[in-house]
């Protein structure tokens, strides 16, 4: 029994579990949004057509001369060729979504192989040209982007779901998804079928009253297409997205405070006291002094701000909050000067800061290291970075020079 317990949990996780959480958030075939560089946003719809609701669906969008793409049901688009004709005549794209709707999770390599074959066979025998697949409920085993590959399928999720499907959506509920969340580059997802009792027709009413006032505020919808898709989410590689989430976790786990609470702002913060001996700084700072330590937001801090020379008013704006915030807060009346490791060392020197080098040859290659690889994930740039240097200001003289800027 207790074998029988073992071999199931390992089948669970690396023929369900594991091909899931790499296919739906780190795989590099895996599509989740449009490109960097597109203002459009791609409407989608699943698990139809509907011979009641799809024609409903369709005429909506043809009122409002908007292009959607549609994530088949073979089986369904067997049932009902007059619709998947009327969607191309009409310009919208054709995807696949599975030959019966059956969940990843639960079908056995076998099966998996038969639905991909059966569906492919079907949309041939509709004469449909296909080059995308969306799988069942955005799940994924071990085979599965095997057989979409094998089938020169692209594998398209959504970076936007509307819960359209679920028995408790509401039509408000979806108006306020769709009106607050759609931005350009979004893929979102919705149904044409299937769900809850109503849901369809929850959704149309939605629709009808979301994409007439998007359209007012200026969002361009576009049914997918390959240069909609090139460079999108699933061309950012797998240690890519490893480095972000390990900068994520250090400014966690370091406990970095940003000031007015907002991950938009360029600094983090960090007070701890000095560790260093006494005599040897150039602040004389003492042992067990407390000092505050700002690190860059690579997050908040974009290409086309560095291109624009924005950092150092960015920077200025900052410093300003933070010279109050260590006249009038705890624990920051307590220290004693403030600190940074960064190449953005010649913005802080304008600033008043007194650079020096990094003394630790080890410490200065691994920050020179995570330098230039922060710098080609966030920026994309091979260009290497300056090498860093640590930078002091001691609490006075960044206080008086923020208060001599405000007078």
């Amino acid at each position: 029994m207790k074998l029988t317990l073992i071999s199931a949990g390992i089948i669970v996780l690396f023929y369900m579990l594991l091909p899931n959480i790499y296919a739906r958030h780190f795989s590099g075939r895996v599509v989740r949004q449009l490109n960097r560089a597109t203002t459009k946003t791609a409407l989608t719809f699943d698990d139809g057509p509907d011979p009641d609701y799809t024609p409903q669906f369709l005429d909506l969008l043809k009122a409002l001369d908007i292009q959607a793409t549609f994530f088949l049901v073979a089986k369904k688009a067997l049932r009902n060729p007059e619709l998947v004709a009327r969607m191309l005549n009409e310009g919208h794209e054709i995807g696949l979504h599975s030959f019966s709707h059956y969940p990843a999770w639960l079908a056995t390599p076998l099966k998996s192989w038969l639905d991909f074959r059966r569906s492919v066979k079907a949309f041939q025998l509709l004469g449909l040209p296909v080059s995308y697949y969306r799988p069942p409920w955005g799940t994924f085993n071990l085979c599965t982007q095997y057989l979409s590959h094998r089938q020169a399928l692209t594998t398209v999720l959504w970076n936007l779901e509307a819960g359209d499907w679920s028995k408790k959506a509401t039509v408000e509920s979806i108006c306020r998804q769709l009106e607050s969340k759609v931005k350009p580059g979004s893929i979102v997802v919705l149904h044409d079928s299937g769900g809850a009792p109503g849901s369809s027709a929850k959704t149309l009413q939605a629709l009808s009253r979301s994409l007439p006032y998007l359209k007012t505020r200026g969002v361009e919808f576009a049914s997918l297409s390959r240069d909609l898709l090139r460079d999108g989410k699933r061309s950012e590689p797998i240690w890519v997205r490893l480095i972000k989430l390990l900068d994520r976790f250090i400014a966690q786990h370091m406990k970095w405070i940003l000031p007015g609470r907002s991950s938009e702002k360029l600094i983090w913060m960090s007070i701890y006291p000095w560790s260093g001996g006494s005599g040897s700084h150039p602040l004389n700072l003492r042992q067990g002094d407390m000092v505050l330590e700002l690190h860059i937001n690579n997050q908040a801090l974009k290409p086309e701000q560095l291109k624009a020379g924005r950092v150092l008013s960015l920077l200025r704006s900052e410093l300003s909050a933070i010279s109050l915030t260590l006249q009038e807060d705890e624990p920051f009346c307590r220290v004693k000067a403030v600190y940074a490791q960064t190449v953005f060392y010649p913005w802080l020197a304008r600033e008043g800061f007194l650079v020096i080098p990094i003394k630790s040859r080890l410490r200065k290659n691994w920050l020179s290291l995570w330098e230039n690889l922060l710098r080609s994930c966030y920026s994309g740039s091979k260009k290497a970075a300056r090498e860093p240097r640590e930078c002091w200001i001691s609490r006075e003289k960044l206080i008086q020079r923020n208060l001599d800027r405000a007078v």
